[in-house]
């Protein structure tokens, strides 16, 4: 009895160890890319309330879609509530039930293969410490990947262990499965493919690894379809209609390049997707956050065809093998399914999703993928008996998830921050617009604009159609004094969005820059026009009447500003300047006064409002305002200036 107990302790301490154990340096990371979106900025979780969370998932025609599915946002608001902003809670919570996945299929392989312990062993092993897993794993909004996963594979445990039998009847317990499933369906799509799942199991388990006819096989279907099968079935369809009407797709479909190839076409590309895919899970060593378009199409002909011919290779082959295996109890046919079951709902082969391949993608049908490489190790080791083949075998094992281990646990770096994980997935995928665009902003945000505008030319150069690109290319070339470029980028956003103000407000801007008043101005006009209540218009007019020393019209556009942002302390100060040039020097104190108490470090309003003092004579108060600038900035030689002028005078 202890023996038996040991040989079932010791696999369940090494598999916690390894999922544990790799992962834990993601307790490092901080949060990025999408984490921002589901996590740093969504009121949702931070000031969670029941009702305007349920309101945000039913939000009616005109509202806005959620910032993410509903199962995992209520979790990040239990985080929040928790720890706050903490990022290691959060990765926590995704390395536990990494682990208690792995544990799953482990006793998932126990119910199904309860003579091949070992082997239930070896596949959650190499589940647990996969490198491609690092992409649901490290990253916190990954854990809508792994709740579905958790969801789906506790009821598979619960339905094979409460249905052992041919003739099993419905228990309490059972029941209790379907709000499981539902769950996860929930949380993502993926466990919709339970119902396909537990067939399968039950034809391996009832039909196949007994040796029984297929028309054996039938009856039992026949007779689990109204007992069990029925039930997952509706579930799942009830839960996808409702996930239809309340989980919008987080981005356009057009993110997706497929979805704009013909059919036949689309067939093609999916197939070489698919070797892709299977590579990576292969040698997990060139791993990428993003794979774009580009990057999958860059190659020469005839090594996209490569591609293609080893896509359909795969599947011919693969399918061989499941066939074949039909008449050898199934073992490997149950790898392919789970396989192909799992990845046809992410392949864009049936449907098509939002993105062309993402490694988060294949999360659970990498479990197909362990079970087959599962079954060629342990079937190794049954086959070479002898005591140095068998050592070498243990030796390829334990180096397989060595090598795994160490790629995983270098992976998770990558997760660091968006600046790491950018620059990772560049190394990886050179040719991705949406890599170099990501690098460009990171790039921007620490400064070094020179690089910012090298992958923002890239990013434009791949995907020239993209304006949001072209935007920033052109902030960047007007940050480097590069107006003209900026000037180009810019009128190309506007005729690819002419229905859009941000183009023509940036144009305006760039118009301004260089001086050219009159162009910004009609610029800024029909940005105006499309957008009459962006403050953004009104800050560039202002200016742009500022250069034509129009200061009525610059002082209303300021006022028009205010009006629709006063907390804009740049666009006080600029009121009040403007009021100084027209002489009303009240509203020039007032403003200036406004632009001190929206931002107390405002130096430039502190020696504004020092002029205008001066100007109505208020010497004393003057000289303070100056000397508040002083000690906001004691190097700051407008106001030393000032101060020396106005003691000087004195």
């Amino acid at each position: 009895m202890k023996s038996k107990r040991r040989q079932i302790i010791i696999p369940i301490l090494i598999i916690l160890f390894l999922s544990l154990l790799i992962y834990s340096n993601t307790l490092l990371n901080g949060f990025t890319y999408d984490d921002t979106r589901e996590i740093v900025n969504n009121s949702l979780i931070q000031e969670f309330d029941w009702g305007e969370f349920v309101s945000a998932f039913f939000p009616g025609a005109a509202g806005p879609d959620p910032p993410g599915r509903a199962v995992p946002l209520f979790t990040f608001a239990v985080n929040y509530g928790i720890g706050g902003l903490n990022p290691a809670g959060y990765h926590l919570v995704n390395v536990v039930l990494h682990a208690l996945i792995s544990l799953l299929i482990y006793a998932v392989g126990r119910e199904l293969f309860p003579d091949r312990q070992r082997l239930s062993f070896l596949v959650a092993a190499l589940f647990a410490c996969h490198p491609v897993h690092a992409d649901v794993v490290a990253a916190a909004v990954g854990r809508s990947e792994l709740i579905s996963s958790f969801c789906f594979l506790l009821a598979l445990l619960i339905y094979l262990r409460k249905t052992a039998s041919e003739l099993s009847r419905r228990t309490t317990v059972f029941w209790w499965t379907i709000p499981i499933v539902i769950v996860g369906v929930l949380s993502k799509a993926t466990a919709a493919t339970l119902p396909l799942i537990v067939i399968a199991f039950d034809l391996y388990r009832f039909t196949l690894r007994r040796g029984e006819s297929f028309s054996h096989g039938l009856r039992v279907f026949t007779y689990r379809l109204k007992k069990f099968y029925l039930a997952y079935i509706i579930a799942v369809l009830f839960t996808l209609a409702l996930y239809a009407g309340i989980m919008p797709a987080e981005e356009d479909l057009g993110a997706n390049f497929l979805v704009f190839l013909p059919f036949g076409e689309r067939i093609i590309a999916c197939l070489g997707i698919l070797t892709r895919y299977i590579a990576i899970l292969i040698w997990p060593f060139k791993l990428s956050a993003d794979y774009s378009f580009a990057q999958l199409s860059y190659q020469p002909q005839w090594i996209q065809d490569l591609w293609t011919a080893g896509g359909i290779v795969s599947c011919v082959g693969w399918g061989t093998v499941a066939l074949v295996s039909l008449r050898r109890k199934g073992r490997y046919f149950l790898a392919v399914f789970i396989f192909a079951v799992n990845y046809a709902i992410i392949s864009n082969i049936i449907l098509v999703i939002n993105v062309s391949m993402a490694e988060r993608l294949v999360y659970m049908a990498s479990w197909g993928f362990c079970l087959a490489l599962g079954f060629l190790l342990d079937g190794m080791l049954d086959r070479w008996r002898d005591g140095l083949a068998r050592t070498a075998i243990w030796l390829i094992i334990v180096s397989i998830l060595g090598a795994y281990s160490v790629r995983t646990w270098t992976r998770n770096r990558d997760w660091k921050d968006n600046f790491t994980l950018f620059s990772a997935a560049y190394a990886v995928n050179p040719m991705g617009a949406r890599v170099n665009y990501n690098l460009g902003l990171e790039n921007a945000d620490r400064g070094n604009i020179d690089r910012a505008v090298f992958h923002y030319e890239n990013a434009v150069r791949i995907i020239p159609w993209n304006p949001l690109y072209r935007v920033n290319l052109g902030e960047a070339y007007a940050r480097i004094g590069e107006v003209d470029k900026a000037i180009e980028e810019f009128q190309a956003v506007v005729l690819l969005e002419p229905e859009h103000s941000g183009g023509f407000i940036n144009l305006g801007g760039a118009y301004k820059t260089k001086g050219m008043a009159d162009q910004a101005i009609e610029s800024l006009m029909i940005a105006r026009e499309i957008d009459p209540d962006n403050w953004r218009i009104y800050f560039n007019l202002g200016d742009a009447y500022l250069v034509k020393r129009e200061y009525d019209e610059a002082a209303r556009s300021y006022e028009r500003l205010l009006e629709l942002n006063p907390d804009h302390w740049q666009a006080w100060n600029k009121l009040g300047a403007m009021y100084m040039e027209l002489g009303t020097f009240d509203g020039a104190i007032q403003s200036f006064n406004q632009a001190i108490a929206v931002f107390p470090e405002g130096k430039l309003a502190y020696n504004n409002l020092g002029l205008a003092y001066a100007a109505v004579g208020e010497r004393g108060k003057a000289g303070a305002a100056f000397r508040h600038a002083l000690e906001i900035d004691p190097g700051f030689v407008k106001a030393r200036n000032n101060l020396n002028l106005l003691l000087k005078d004195h």
